[in-house]
Parts: C-alpha cells; sequence; structure tokens
C-alpha cells in the first residue's frame, strides 16, 4: 500500500512538472510579446519617469497573477454563466485604450507634487490594463488553458500564479529599468510630444482592431 502511494505522488509530481515547465514557456512569451501593455510601460517611463514605469510593471504583474488564480479556477464558470463576458472585456478594453490615447495626447510636464499621485496611478494603470485587456483573456483562454488540469491542487494554481506574477512583472520591471536609465538620451534624441502623439495613436489602433473584431 505504501509502495502504491509512493508510486501515485511521484506520478502527480511528474505531470505537475511537465504542467508547469510549458508553462513558464507560454508565461515568458506572452509577456515579451509586444501590445498595449508595453506601450503603457514605455511612455509613463520615459514621461513620468523610472519609478512610474517600475509601479506601472508591479501593478501590471498582481493584476496577470490574480487573472491567471482566475482563469484556472473559474473560466469554465465563468464562460457558462457568462456567456458574453468576452465581449463585455472587448468593450471595457475599447473604453479603456481610448483613455490611455487620450492621456498619451494630451501628456504634460509634471511638477514634484504631482510626482507620489502619478506613481499611484501609474500602478492603477498597470493593473486595470492587465485586467481589462482581452487580450490576455483570449490568450489564456486559447493557449493557456490547455495546459490546465482541473485535478490541481489549489496549492499548485497559487505557485503557477505566482509564477506568472513574478514573470510578467518581472518582463515589465526591466523594461522600466532600461528604458529609466536611458531615459535621458531617448529624450534628447526622441521628442516627448511626437512620440506621445505615435503611442496615443497605436493605442486608438489597437482599440479600433478590438472594435473591429466585435462588429
Amino acid at each position: 500500500m505504501k509502495l502504491l502511494d509512493s508510486i501515485n505522488s511521484k506520478n502527480l509530481l511528474i505531470m505537475k512538472i511537465e504542467t508547469l515547465l510549458p508553462l513558464i514557456f507560454v508565461f515568458i512569451l506572452g509577456a515579451i510579446s509586444p501590445g498595449p501593455s508595453l506601450l503603457l510601460v514605455t511612455k509613463n517611463t520615459i514621461t513620468k519617469g523610472t519609478k512610474s514605469g517600475i509601479y506601472s510593471a508591479l501593478g501590471h504583474g498582481l493584476g496577470f497573477g490574480l487573472y491567471c488564480f482566475t482563469v484556472m479556477n473559474l473560466y469554465k464558470i465563468i464562460l457558462q454563466v457568462f456567456p458574453n463576458i468576452i465581449v463585455v472585456l472587448q468593450i471595457g478594453g475599447i473604453i479603456l485604450l481610448i483613455y490611455f490615447s487620450i492621456n498619451f495626447f494630451i501628456n504634460r510636464p509634471s511638477d514634484e507634487k504631482e510626482i507620489v499621485i502619478l506613481n499611484r496611478l501609474s500602478f492603477l494603470e498597470g493593473f486595470l490594463i492587465s485586467i481589462i485587456n482581452p487580450k490576455i483573456l483570449i490568450w489564456m483562454i486559447a493557449i493557456f488553458s490547455p495546459f490546465i488540469d482541473g485535478n490541481l491542487p489549489i496549492y499548485f494554481i497559487i505557485i503557477i500564479s505566482c509564477i506568472g506574477s513574478f514573470i510578467d512583472g518581472s518582463w515589465y520591471l526591466i523594461v522600466a529599468i532600461l528604458l529609466g536609465k536611458n531615459q535621458k538620451k531617448i529624450s534628447s534624441l526622441l521628442n516627448t510630444q511626437a512620440l506621445n502623439k505615435i503611442m496615443g495613436t497605436m493605442m486608438l489602433f489597437f482599440a479600433a482592431i478590438l472594435f473591429f473584431s466585435i462588429i
């Protein structure tokens, strides 16, 4: 009996490792793929400073981890109870992208009194874009969910969610720190106002893609 339990435990451990390894690869691919999240971290770092970019990265990592946990536990139930949830998220994503686009276009220099508020706002922006961005939900359901075993214990789901949060947040932290170290050089080479307009236009482009995917 003890031998059988030992064999079952080893098989379960192997199954968990086989689940975890491809997920790590998927997390990395998902994090480094360009999209609205990368634009947001880039914009906040260049226009508001390294701390703002770091706050955005931390907010995004936290939101992504919560997203992972929710999808692994509830995505089937959510889709059954709310079959139109993806459309709702797409509409929310469009509104959020338009909001970010407007912020890009009307961006203005900030004084020191506003820095703390801007850092908190950057954290919230990073968190919201990871939650409302429909690209992340669609990506998780299409690519992420096939790796999920319904029999996985809760502690393993928490571990996977934490790993996803760490990988996602770490990638954007690297982006923010590298851009922050070269902020003056980038600002001298590029016209900040022109860069904001380009990024604002790209945000509108992502919003248009979402809009036409709904209609």
